[in-house]
């Protein structure tokens, strides 16, 4: 493969932050997904990405703590509060209820941050037993300094 300026692929990069089940009222409710530390220093953007498909009753919500957490050190951390009790989903009122799947993105520039970085998110439903959704959390990085930033 060639790598070239217009390659926008090659100059991307993803890091797994974390994933969870959760049932409302239950295990995984109201419970932070906390990512692990990425050097993230040869980048100079960035976007938080949170997926979720969610089972919600009419009228029930999913929503999201979201919390950007950066440090010069990979010790002493400084959190950037991104969203508050954001609702993503809510149960669709027609049918009684409804299965939703979606993406929330937060972007930032890497340059205004320190060299690490890292998630926690807290997805919370505001049902209680049935409801349940699934959430995972990954950044993309990008204007990285060096390209191809992975290869193979």
């Amino acid at each position: 493969m060639n790598y070239n300026n217009t390659d926008i692929v090659a100059k991307l990069k993803t890091e797994y932050q974390g994933i969870a089940t959760l049932t409302a009222g239950g295990t995984g409710d109201d419970t932070a997904i906390t990512g692990a530390s990425v050097l993230a220093q040869a980048y100079n953007t960035g976007k938080l990405v949170v997926t979720y498909t969610a089972t919600l009753a009419e009228g029930k919500t999913l929503d999201l703590d979201v919390l950007l957490l950066h440090s010069d050190d990979n010790s002493t951390w400084t959190t950037v509060t991104v969203e508050t009790a954001k609702v993503v989903s809510t149960g669709d009122g027609i049918t009684g209820g409804s299965t939703n799947t979606g993406v929330y993105e937060y972007d930032f520039n890497r340059e205004k941050i320190g060299r690490y970085i890292k998630s926690t998110v807290t997805p919370n439903l505001n049902a209680t037993g049935t409801d349940t959704a699934r959430v995972a959390t990954l950044f993309v990085l990008g204007g990285a300094y060096e390209n191809p930033v992975t290869v193979g």
